[in-house]
């Protein structure tokens, strides 16, 4: 019997999918980098365990119910779930699913000067991984290191080497919860996922910019260094989307990102304010590739 038979799955409802089948949905898989590899795996193994506690037991009877079923609330789990459960699907059915979802967040052609369809996006070889890291644009970091302007003492000072001047590293790499690509030709989807929690307003010397003004910095820079196929990924053909409980796609302002992602989906002009290393000609129509409307994600 093959290691796949053998392996029971995570867990019949959150993660129906065995330890061999998520892990190769990590960049980490194919670098052979076992250390970071089983640091993923073993935060949803551990979740999972948690929540075997509570498992037939009353809930006002169990310790610390809040860890015990971060299960049912976390963003993680959720993510990997439902895009897993597509992408694992027949391949016909598997391409129908994200025809749909992504013809519901965008519109029924992609707003994409290179495609003129979905199923042309979507043909080839097609892959699909959480929590990759994307580099932060040298362009941002050369800025941040220019215009550092943060109101903390001691932050301002952990920014500067031992000459006393700012660092040229001031950001790393963005952690997306999940990316969609097509090493074939491009064509890549970052996706952003919420469930009760809202997105982070800054970073550590950055005070005014804001997860997704972040995440869209990334989308738009590209580095033939990385592991493939993450160096295949073309960023003027790259969508964004954010994957919302159906609650908050119909009270958007219920959340900060409802203001801020309606603000740069409609006025190039918002996000050239939060991206001021970039100018607006750059993010001229970039709206248009953020999805249409908050995505809804929804679990029984």
């Amino acid at each position: 019997m093959s290691q796949q038979q053998v392996e029971e799955i995570l867990h019949d409802k959150y993660l129906p999918f065995t330890e061999g089948e998520l892990k190769e949905h990590f960049v980490e898989k194919m670098q052979g980098d076992t250390s970071n590899l089983s640091r993923h795996t073993d935060y949803f193994k551990n979740s999972i365990g948690r929540y075997r506690q509570f498992d037939g037991v009353n809930a006002l009877a169990t310790g610390d119910v809040k860890t015990v079923r971060q299960i049912e609330k976390d963003e993680r789990f959720w993510t990997v779930a439902a895009l897993m459960t597509m992408y694992h699907s027949h391949s016909d059915i598997r391409d129908t699913g994200f025809i749909q979802m992504l013809a519901g967040a965008f519109g029924p052609t992609p707003p994409l000067a290179s495609f003129s369809s979905w199923e042309e996006c979507l043909a080839g070889d097609v892959q699909l991984y959480f929590e990759p890291n994307l580099p932060s644009p040298p362009c941002y970091r050369e800025w941040l290191q220019q215009n550092l302007d943060h109101p903390i003492p001691y932050v301002r000072e952990g920014a500067q080497n031992k000459k006393g001047e700012n660092r040229a590293n001031l950001e790393g790499a963005t952690n997306v919860d999940a990316l969609l690509i097509n090493a074939s030709n491009g064509f890549a989807v970052l996706i952003e996922a919420k469930v009760l929690s809202d997105i982070s307003c800054q970073v550590s010397y950055d005070i005014k910019r804001n997860q997704i003004a972040r995440n869209l910095d990334v989308m738009l820079h590209s580095d033939d260094t990385m592991t493939s196929p993450l160096n295949k990924r073309s960023p003027g053909n790259s969508l964004f989307m954010l994957l919302t409980p159906q609650t908050f796609k119909d009270n958007p302002h219920a959340r900060f990102y409802g203001y801020k992602f309606r603000e740069y989906a409609t006025d190039p002009r918002a996000l050239a304010n939060d991206l001021p290393h970039r100018g607006i000609e750059e993010l001229e129509g970039l709206g248009r590739r953020m999805v249409g409307e908050l995505g809804g994600l929804e679990r029984d």
